[in-house]
């Protein structure tokens, strides 16, 4: 039982991050989604081209340069491509230890 709360208490924080982060999306002219350069004190990417409705969304700890191929990201998949929409981390876990270059070979769970 303790497990299963600590998995939830897990999901409900990826599930304010998320929302925190749809809430800041926009579209530019160009038609395509952009992201404020730093949304609760993260640095964000957000992917919703690469697969068709699989969004990808990386947080980082803001610093003077974040770089795409350092193992810096908290990767998030929002799998949309069933009647159920399923939310998972890279390698299972909410660390900042992914790159974002490789979001989509990465396992997520």
């Amino acid at each position: 039982m303790g497990v299963e709360i600590e998995l939830l208490e897990q999901l409900k924080s990826a599930l304010e991050v998320i929302q925190t982060i749809m809430e800041k999306l926009e579209m530019n002219a160009f038609g395509r989604l952009k992201v404020e350069s730093t949304i609760t004190n993260y640095s964000a990417r957000v992917d919703d081209k690469s697969v068709q409705k699989v969004t990808f969304v990386g947080l980082a700890i803001p610093s003077d340069t974040i770089s795409e191929s350092e193992p810096i990201w908290r990767l998030i998949r929002i799998d949309e491509t069933t009647s159920v929409t399923k939310v998972e981390y890279a390698d299972g876990d909410l660390d900042f230890d992914n790159v974002w270059a490789n979001r989509l070979t990465l396992n997520y769970g």
